[in-house]
């Protein structure tokens, strides 16, 4: 499978999880473009296996994860934050299990600061970004893996 069609196929897979998982929990996201937007808070996930490798990161606003953890009944935001990376790992993962991918996940880290900027430079061929956006605020959700002879 060809490097653009690979991305394709990531893009929709973990577009669809994470609609999937807001969904789920009440919350009516959609497809947003790009913009000057940066987040306050991320959970970024390791991921590795035997031949994949990267990480998924999970960004907000604090305003919008507050709303979210009050959908997940959670008192404990940053946590929540995380429990969602998880979540939405683990459905992205049932997605690209039949096309032969197999990895475990790490622990997810919340990074929370003043306007966070995920570099992604030399690994931008394969990263991919998904942005959503409801009434609650702006999520977007950063996937970065090698696969293949790219792993390491």
């Amino acid at each position: 499978m060809e490097i653009a069609d690979t991305q394709a196929l990531l893009q929709t897979y973990i577009t669809q999880s994470a609609l999937d998982l807001l969904s789920d929990l009440g919350a009516k996201f959609e497809l947003a473009e790009p913009t000057e937007w940066l987040p306050e808070i991320t959970a970024v996930l390791g991921i590795a296996g035997p031949s994949v490798a990267g990480s998924v990161a999970f960004s907000t606003s604090e305003q919008c994860l507050l709303r979210l953890a009050e959908l997940g009944s959670s008192t404990m935001p940053e946590d929540w934050l995380g429990e969602l990376t998880n979540q939405l790992v683990g459905r992205f993962k049932r997605r690209i299990a039949p096309h032969g991918a197999s990895f475990s996940l790490g622990t997810p880290t919340v990074i929370i600061g003043e306007r966070l900027r995920l570099a992604v430079g030399v690994a931008r061929k394969r990263s991919t970004i998904v942005r959503l956006q409801s009434s609650l605020g702006r999520v977007e959700i950063t996937v970065q893996i090698a696969a293949g002879n790219d792993a390491p």
